[in-house]
């Protein structure tokens, strides 16, 4: 019996929305930032956050809101994204894709695995976007150059992460979180450029795929021995 292709227009959708949500937030994180450090530069660095009136308690208090809100669709997002990889990985093989050098599982486990999280996602993205641009019933399709914006992507991507995991608060003083919204600062810009090119990303490779590989499948069938296609 021949197999379907997973559907991935859905999951791109959703994908995307769910980034376009988190860019939002993102946007929103950079305005409260600049208030806090304004409201920050009011005071002493070593001096405890206690200090602060309720208002401008109240104002921190909503970035904390904030980022909370983007965590949560962080989470969403991660989950269909990561559905998304695994189906259009699948959609490969369904394909008949030849010289494929991972696996559905792979794709998204790569995500989870320390240190080879760092360049792994990436190598299947790149090989993702390969198969799915270039393949030809050979495997020429692996010297093909692919779009900067992927480098990009992943470059920004991990590099945001890096500063993000750093850990600002030794104490519970104006200082500490002044130096939070100011690498907030730095990372949030980077975060919505990241996520701009993965919105671009996801909805190329959905594109791609659905307009081509059904075709693919045709040419593979066809190429196969008439006893085989029986």
């Amino acid at each position: 019996m021949e197999k379907k292709f997973a559907s991935i227009s859905t999951l791109s959708v959703l994908s995307v929305i769910f980034m376009c949500v988190m860019i939002l937030f993102s946007v929103v994180t950079l305005f409260l930032n600049v208030g806090e450090l304004k409201i920050y530069s009011m005071y002493s660095s070593d001096m405890p956050v206690e200090y602060m009136s309720d208002f401008e308690a109240m104002f921190i208090l909503l970035t904390v809101i904030v980022g909370l809100g983007w965590i949560f669709f962080n989470i969403l997002f991660i989950i269909f994204y990561l559905i998304w990889k695994y189906r259009v990985y699948k959609n490969l093989q369904i394909a008949k894709v030849k010289g494929l050098g991972h696996s559905p599982g792979w794709a998204v486990g790569w995500y989870f695995i320390p240190i080879a999280h760092l360049f792994k996602p990436y190598q299947v993205m790149k090989e993702i976007w390969q198969a799915t641009f270039y393949s030809r019933g050979t495997e020429d399709w692996k010297t093909k150059s692919v779009s900067g914006i992927l480098l990009t992507w992943w470059l920004i991507y991990i590099f945001s992460n890096l500063l993000s995991s750093q850990n600002i608060f030794s104490d519970h003083t104006i200082g500490a979180y002044k130096k939070d919204a100011i690498l907030s600062l730095l990372t949030e810009p980077l975060s919505i450029i990241s996520g701009i090119l993965l919105i671009i990303i996801i909805r190329k490779i959905t594109k791609e795929q659905n307009e081509r590989l059904p075709q693919m499948q045709e040419e593979a069938k066809d190429e196969l021995p008439v006893e085989n296609q029986i």
